[in-house]
């Protein structure tokens, strides 16, 4: 329940790269489960993504090395990091191209298939709550 494990080789230095690319102000209309009827504000803006050693979670039974996906972000869409984390395993496995992420988060229709990652894994690590004044 604590991690996802993949078995597969992945290219963490791509996948780090593909993170940083959801940083900023999108149409994230690729990246959530919900209707398709377009009647939904899509934008999110994500303050911050990437992909790094994970010192946050350690147990002496998880393996040597393992990452955490960090994104902060005023709010999500449903299943929404399950997806960017989905599509970073296929850009690490040579699945994806960087390109592809880019040109879905124009808004243009991926040419690749919506996948979401395992919920093993997935904790919110800290909610900071603002008040506006």
């Amino acid at each position: 329940p604590f991690m996802n494990c993949i078995q597969e080789d992945l290219d963490i230095s791509l996948m780090q790269t593909a993170a940083k690319l959801f940083e900023g102000e999108h149409d994230f209309k690729h990246f959530y489960k919900g209707d398709d009827k377009g009647n939904k504000n899509t934008i999110r803006q994500i303050d911050q993504c990437e992909i790094m050693e994970n010192d946050i979670l350690l147990a002496n039974f998880f393996p040597p090395e393992s990452y955490v996906l960090v994104v902060r972000s005023k709010g999500f869409m449903r299943y929404q990091i399950r997806m960017m984390m989905g599509l970073l395993i296929k850009i690490g496995r040579g699945e994806v191209s960087q390109h592809d992420l880019e040109q879905a988060l124009k808004g243009v229709s991926p040419s690749f298939k919506k996948s979401s990652a395992a919920p093993s894994g997935l904790m919110v690590h800290r909610v900071k709550f603002s008040q506006d004044l």
